[in-house]
């Protein structure tokens, strides 16, 4: 028997609703705890894992901070020789010498490795060489050369650490590109023109996400065990110059003819900057807890 048609627009509904009551549900707030929760336990599952151990690209990175840092030079031929063989094979030649080629026409050894993970690494580095020299003086025989295990131990619990709060941020910055374009009806598969003004939304609420993530993040990095309510939010002056100058060159991007035309953004609606929020709170929570926790340890 075929259904009133008042009757059978309502079952449809009904069906509607509830075949869309999860994901619904899951654009609220206890959802956009998810990907936090993931990569936390991600993260603390690959902590037994980490082997602070330098190798293939690793060494050319590591040896700009060893270099500076221990041995205050820019001579990277201690840290060649030290290198694996698998980085080695194609920089020595049947001897075990390293080839002309290697070297710039100043006689210097050449490295083409970029600069940014060293200074990620230098404030672990530097702090490892200190301990280093105060433990040798208290009796330590422990080799102050870059390579003994503090100096790779603090090197690689800064790359777990950056990688830790880096997929933080990943996971607020997608998740909020991912919110403007569902609120706007996108459908997974759906080209979108690079001059469309939801994508254009999008991709500012990505850009956005990740400014709000770093003014937590600065914060969070003032110290590597130490809680960020102990040492005082207002005492940093130029902290807080350099947070002020970037919300104002994000409101600028986000929200002017000048900024929209120059970065290709648009402006966002204040729900997206709300939907960003818990995740930075997320990142400052598990940031305290995995202080806490090393500070016990």
């Amino acid at each position: 028997m075929e259904l009133p048609g008042s009757y059978r627009a309502r079952s449809e509904m009904n069906e509607t609703s509830v075949m869309y009551a999860v994901p619904r549900r899951l654009m609220r707030w206890p959802a956009m705890t998810w990907p936090v929760c993931a990569l936390s336990i991600l993260f603390l599952l690959s902590l037994p894992v980490v082997n602070p151990y330098v190798h293939g690209d690793g060494v050319g990175y590591y040896a700009y901070a060893q270099s500076l840092v221990i041995d205050h030079d820019l001579n990277f031929e201690d840290d060649w020789r030290a290198a694996t063989p698998g980085f080695l094979k194609d920089r020595v030649d049947a001897n075990g010498q390293l080839l002309a080629e290697e070297y710039t026409v100043t006689g210097r050894l050449r490295n083409h490795f970029s600069v940014g993970p060293t200074i990620l690494w230098a404030p672990f580095l530097t702090l490892a060489h200190a301990g280093v020299i105060v433990a040798n003086s208290l009796g330590a025989e422990i080799p102050a050369n870059g390579y003994s295990r503090p100096y790779l131990a603090a090197m690689a619990s800064a790359t777990v650490l950056y990688g830790f709060l880096g997929l933080l941020e990943a996971a607020a910055a997608m998740a909020a590109f991912f919110f403007v374009l569902r609120a706007a009806g996108w459908h997974y598969g759906e080209a979108l023109a690079d001059d469309n003004p939801v994508y254009l939304q999008a991709t500012t609420a990505c850009l956005s996400a990740i400014i709000v993530m770093q003014v937590v993040n600065v914060f969070l990095c003032r110290s590597e065990r130490g809680s960020v309510f102990a040492r005082g939010v207002m005492l940093n002056r130029l902290i807080l110059l350099g947070i002020a100058v970037e919300i104002a060159l994000i409101l600028f991007i986000d929200y002017t003819p000048w900024g929209n035309s120059l970065f290709g953004t648009a402006p966002l609606a204040f729900s997206v900057w709300l939907y960003v929020v818990p995740f930075a709170l997320a990142m400052l929570l598990f940031e305290e807890l995995r202080k806490a926790l090393t500070r016990r340890l």
